[in-house]
């Protein structure tokens, strides 16, 4: 019996596990004894305690958070070396190589923008990427096609060279004409 009532609060998610837990806490507890001025207090506290670790539970999942998390202040000289075109090309193992282009603007610790590639056999693809920056010379930028009917979409991590001209790093993502995973290398100039 007990296991049953463990597969069906589980079922509920984090609020129906909150109000099980909370159930299994109180369960010693004679509520229909108690007097009737506190089962309202008593039902208030149940839900405001599942309603905590539902939010907490919600507030694990934002994406701001792992932005304040791991990203850093871009120092003000990297910063400035960021923010603009970059323009290079993406090698692919069994492909020709793509023109690239990537616009870069800066959001407090944020950094997003557009990217264009432009392949021999599909055209121009048009990106959203977003990202943040870590240790002063490590970018990592997240993309997705803009159109939304292909799935085109993943990782890239670059490193900036001492001199902030150069972008170089490596791509991880699901390929719309691959229809799988695929990975390339990446190489931008200022």
């Amino acid at each position: 019996m007990e296991s049953m009532f463990w597969r069906v609060v589980t079922s509920l998610g984090v609020p129906g596990l909150a109000l099980g837990v909370f159930y299994m806490i109180t369960l010693n507890l004679e509520l229909a004894s108690a007097p009737p001025e506190w089962v309202g207090p008593l039902i208030f506290v149940t839900l405001c305690f599942a309603a905590g670790i539902t939010f907490y539970a919600l507030s694990l999942g934002n994406t701001d958070n792992i932005f304040n998390r791991f990203s850093e202040d871009i120092p003000s000289d990297r910063r400035d070396a960021l923010i603009r075109t970059w323009n290079g090309t993406l090698k692919q193992k069994a492909r020709e190589d793509t023109k690239v282009e990537i616009n870069l603007k800066i959001e407090g610790k944020k950094i997003l923008g557009e990217m264009v590639c432009i392949y021999t056999d599909i055209g121009e693809q048009k990106f959203d990427v977003s990202g943040l920056f870590h240790s002063g010379r490590f970018l990592r930028l997240d993309y997705a096609n803009k159109d939304k009917s292909k799935v085109h979409f993943g990782t890239c991590y670059f490193e900036l060279a001492a001199d902030a001209k150069e972008l170089e790093g490596s791509c991880v993502g699901f390929g719309v004409v691959a229809g799988e995973i695929v990975t390339a290398n990446i190489m931008l100039r200022r």
